[in-house]
């Protein structure tokens, strides 16, 4: 995924959404998409990188989704 991102980012697309499969080891290439003013988004999972380094997450809350089914 790092390695598509760093390709987006090379082709100066508008905007990146990723959906990351582990949660760490994102914040290198995540300044570099904002570094490049490229906005990326969150999809349906969330990395442990600062907020600052993308515009939104769109997804579940699976704790409270958790929390309810119970």
């Amino acid at each position: 995924q790092i390695k598509a991102i760093r390709s987006f980012i090379a082709q100066q697309v508008d905007v990146i959404g990723v959906s990351p499969v582990v949660e760490t080891g994102w914040e290198t290439v995540f300044q570099e998409a904002k570094d490049a003013g490229i906005p990326l988004i969150l999809v349906d999972r969330r990395a442990a990188v600062p907020e600052e380094l993308y515009v939104t997450y769109l997804g579940s809350d699976f704790v409270e989704e958790g929390r309810r089914a119970g």
